[in-house]
């Protein structure tokens, strides 16, 4: 069980992410397995399976892909603040409406 999220460290780390590095089996896509493993090495902080699945279906607009493109978690980190950061972890964020602008803009190519 992970303790409170300090949601300013989260945003500094996950701001300083490396998309190239996350994917550790240069497929060009962020495998949740791999956000897992990247989390546990480098977030020296309590945050938990579940907060990792939160910010990665998010990313994949709540569709369970299983992986994200780079382009399109490198455009999600771009965008991401505490506000919607704070909605995801209390599973409020209105990325669960796939309608939601935010979310349904082009990958930049």
């Amino acid at each position: 069980a992970s303790g409170p999220v300090d949601t300013a460290s989260l945003l500094s780390f996950l701001k300083t992410m490396n998309a190239k590095s996350l994917d550790s089996n240069n497929n060009g896509t962020i495998e949740y397995g791999e956000m897992v493993q990247y989390f546990s090495r480098f977030y020296n902080k309590p945050f938990g399976d579940s907060n990792i699945k939160k910010l990665f279906y998010d990313i994949n607009n709540n569709m369970n892909y299983g992986r994200v493109d780079l382009d399109k978690f490198n455009a999600w980190i771009g965008k991401l603040n505490s506000l919607h950061l704070d909605k995801i972890l209390k599973g409020s964020a209105t990325g669960n409406n796939n309608n939601n602008s935010y979310y349904n803009q082009p990958s930049p190519k």
